[in-house]
């Protein structure tokens, strides 16, 4: 019987150290994982404030009352927390971007406060529920485990908490440290502030409290807009021929009849705030004056309807039905926050019968909503590969699964969404049809905010055309065509849409369509993108600088490709020798997966203008075997009319030199900026090139004004120079701005980042 109450007791500690760390653990990883913020110090301080919390309970165990009213306080706040985790992970959250990239920068501690107030409006009592039987489970057994004569009893002597005097300083220390660990961390006034929004936001499009109204001339027309969700353009085979996500789309969508818009971002990063702004005005007026698409739509007397493959509520409550206010017709596949939607093919015969019903006498907007790319994505087999990282960098291993399963997502919206548009096309009222998502996907991140990049606003623009519409207002294709290039964020789809049917209302705005010939690019700090800026900015450097910019480090086959796309003609690789396999694309050594020099230029010499060979083993040793290699893809390739081969190794590079390459030595720059060693080598630098007779050098950009200092004044000879600069941002809207100071300079190296860097 002993031993089974010592069993008894060792479960009840046992369990209540599970139960505690359990509770611990999970709130500092939910922390870390809303806030953005990964440091030792954003993971120590949430831990170190439930420690506290926790010991303070342990102090108030003959306090029952106290012990109650504290823990429950622990519970609500921790369990807000785990609420705020799941919002974010599910990806509703209706937030403005205003509102929602400082509310990511949170301390854990503003976010506390915030998450108290967001707790209370929220339904998830399953996460509100859980975490308050975790912590009143292990308030159960620290009070019966801690009990004056379980004490006695377990461990024996004197009753440990018996001064009660001791015991109420200690629990006052304890507790003033734990608030005083929340309060040392700056003011909660924006996290109230914020909170508050937040709640405000959830309204989505209020009713207008008056009438708007607008005014349409034609009839017997009929429009839709189909509206995707985490469709990122770069792996659409329609903007990049990098993967065939797109053969439907591709055979359907022709000059003749479609426009594909290059550089249409999402304005937020969740569905919720998406789409409440891209169905209304509310980006340009405040939200209580907002008017829905839908409103004004019924104002011009055309009938709407909303079709839906979402969740009408999300798991935290929130009404989807929200953006869809003020349509005639709001039909949602999925009506429970519990059920999985069905597959988006259900949409098409959904269509049909929503299109069956309309009077093509009058005039009709449809809103297509798809589910859209949600992760998990399926596991199909349509575009699977066995990737490497020769082909796609440094995705695999651990991103190879997910950019495979993305990829035939892609695939399998393709006929999805050519099958909406063919369905859309036969009925006798088709006029246009715009297709976007709303945000992008980063196959590392998703598209959490929190960890924003700007794959995750990259988003496709289509629009497909009746021969009937060109006929009615050819002005408004010509200036969408003109203007398809130009940057456009998803928040103005309100206006695009009232453009292109051609109403007119005083809530308008047509400087915000694309399709006005009056149209202004909005203000926007998306546009820092490589993405959207280097295709704008390249046709416009200076021919010298358009010479000069080379992209950095383009070891996967991949990644030139992807750069290629956005204009880049040149490019730097680095390059190990093996005696085994020969040249291989890596920084540190040959091995298995690394793409080869010949696959390199099989893939890409016809799109290269310059490549610059940083082989790493160019010694005397090697150069015969690295010199025939050369030679051989010369012959291959035309090789040498675009390259340059360099070396750290001066007395290898002769031979090539006499054979009509073009060489670099490899400089020791950062010696020639110590000021300890600077004379030294720069006179062993000066011997090599004079023995030699070597004719350029590279080095990074941060020795520039002392070596471009030696060739002017003609201490070192008349050098090519090349160099890099990691500092250049290419997605800047002044790259020639950044480069101007380098005029002196052959090449310049600049980093691009792309997923398939190595």
């Amino acid at each position: 019987m002993i031993r089974l109450n010592q069993l008894r007791r060792g479960l009840g500690y046992v369990s209540l150290g599970v139960l505690v760390l359990a509770h611990i653990l999970t709130f500092t990883v939910w922390q870390a994982y809303i806030s953005g913020r990964v440091g030792p110090l954003d993971y120590a301080l949430p831990a170190l404030m439930l420690v506290l919390a926790w010991l303070v309970g342990a102090l108030l165990v003959r306090r029952k009352a106290l012990l109650g009213l504290w823990m429950g306080l622990v519970a609500v706040l921790t369990a807000a927390n785990g609420v705020l985790y799941q919002y974010y992970h599910s990806m509703h959250v209706p937030l403005t971007a205003s509102d929602l990239v400082p509310m990511l920068q949170l301390t854990w501690a503003q976010l506390l406060s915030a998450q108290l107030h967001f707790l209370l409006r929220s339904t998830n009592l399953a996460i509100f529920g859980a975490i308050m039987l975790v912590v009143g489970f292990a308030t159960i057994l620290l009070t019966t485990l801690l009990r004056p004569h379980n004490l006695k009893r377990n461990w024996g002597g004197d009753d440990h908490f018996s001064n009660l005097k001791r015991q109420n300083w200690a629990a006052g220390l304890a507790l003033l440290a734990c608030i005083g660990t929340l309060l040392s961390l700056p003011t909660l006034q924006t996290a109230r502030h914020l909170s508050a929004q937040w709640h405000h936001a959830l309204a989505a499009i209020p009713q207008p409290t008056t009438q708007p109204t607008a005014h349409k001339d034609q009839s017997g027309e009929l429009y839709l807009v189909v509206l995707g969700s985490g469709h990122n353009r770069d792996f659409m085979g329609l903007y990049s021929g990098l993967f065939a996500t797109t053969p439907h789309l591709s055979t359907l969508l022709t000059p003749d009849n479609s426009i594909i818009a290059t550089n249409a971002y999402a304005g937020h990063g969740d569905t919720m705030a998406a789409l409440s702004a891209a169905l209304s005005n509310r980006s340009v007026v405040p939200l209580e004056q907002a008017v829905s698409l839908g409103a004004l739509m019924a104002a011009a007397d055309v009938h709407t309807v909303y079709l839906s493959n979402c969740n009408r509520f999300g798991l935290l409550g929130t009404d989807l039905s929200g953006v869809a206010r003020g349509f005639d017709e709001a039909i949602f596949l999925a009506e429970s926050r519990w059920s999985t939607p069905p597959s988006d093919a259900a949409l098409i015969p959904a269509l049909s019968q929503v299109l069956s019903t309309l009077d093509p006498q009058a005039n009709n907007l449809v809103v297509v909503q798809l589910n859209g790319l949600q992760s998990p994505y399926p596991s199909t087999s349509a575009l699977s590969s066995h990737w490497t990282q020769g082909q796609i960098g440094n995705i695999v291993p651990d991103e190879a699964p997910t950019l495979s399963a993305y990829l035939n997502s892609l695939r399998a919206q393709d006929e999805v969404l050519a099958s909406l548009i063919t369905t859309a096309q036969a009925h006798p009222a088709f006029m246009g049809l715009i297709y976007c998502s709303d945000y992008g996907q980063a196959l590392d991140a998703g598209h959490n905010w929190a960890a924003y990049e700007p794959a995750m606003a990259r988003i496709p623009l289509l629009f497909t055309f009746a021969p009937r519409y060109a006929a009615r207002y050819g002005d408004k294709l010509t200036a969408l065509r003109q203007q398809r290039t130009q940057f456009w964020v998803n928040d103005q789809l309100f206006d695009l849409v009232l453009d292109l049917m051609a109403i007119t209302s005083p809530t308008a705005h047509p400087e915000r369509s694309l399709a006005a010939s009056a149209y202004e690019v909005p203000d926007s700090p998306l546009a820092a993108d490589a993405a959207y800026q280097l295709p704008r900015q390249l046709p416009t450097l200076p021919q010298p600088q358009r010479t000069q910019l080379t992209l950095h480090r383009s070891d996967s086959l991949m990644k030139f490709a992807y750069a290629h796309n956005l204009g880049l003609t040149r490019a730097e690789i680095d390059l190990s020798y093996d005696p085994q396999v020969g040249l291989c694309l890596n920084h540190n050594g040959c091995k298995r997966g690394d793409a080869l020099l010949q696959d390199f230029l099989q893939a890409h010499r016809s799109k290269l203008e310059t490549l610059w060979l940083d082989i790493k083993d160019l010694t005397t040793a090697n150069e015969p075997a690295i010199s025939a290699l050369l030679h051989e893809m010369d012959e291959r390739y035309d090789l040498k009319a675009i390259a340059l081969v360099e070396s750290s190794y001066p007395e290898a590079l002769p031979p090539l030199i006499a054979a009509g390459w073009q060489t670099s030595y490899y400089l020791p720059w950062a010696a020639l900026l110590d000021p300890m060693t600077q004379a030294q080598t720069a006179e062993s630098v000066l011997q090599s090139i004079t023995d030699y007779g070597l004719t350029g050098v590279s080095y990074d950009s941060a020795a520039f004004d002392w070596v471009n200092a030696q060739i002017q004044a003609g201490r070192w000879p008349q050098l090519k120079q090349y160099l890099w600069d990691l500092s250049i941002d290419l997605s800047s809207s002044d790259i020639a701005g950044q480069m101007a100071q380098y005029e002196p300079a052959t090449i310049v190296l600049a980093p691009l980042h792309t997923y398939f860097d190595y």
